[in-house]
């Protein structure tokens, strides 16, 4: 939250959480603030990210924010 971090991004699991695999990845400001899955189909996620993060006495903002979409679960 405080600094650029480049394990920023949005995760998934395959085998209940023991290990993780980044699928998005925008920079090392920008993280996912929202999931939403399409009602019906499980392979289709939205990740809405926003690239800001909390600096002393300033907030400061890089590109990357938007909505971005899979089609394959990943």
């Amino acid at each position: 939250m405080w600094a650029p971090n480049p394990e920023r991004g949005v995760y998934r699991s395959a085998d209940g959480g023991k290990t993780w695999q980044k699928v998005l990845f925008v920079n090392d400001s920008t993280g996912a603030a929202h999931l939403v899955m399409v009602p019906g189909n499980p392979r289709m996620l939205f990740a809405g990210c926003g690239s800001s993060y909390a600096a002393p006495g300033a907030r400061v903002r890089r590109g990357g924010s938007g909505i971005y979409r899979s089609k394959d679960g990943a």
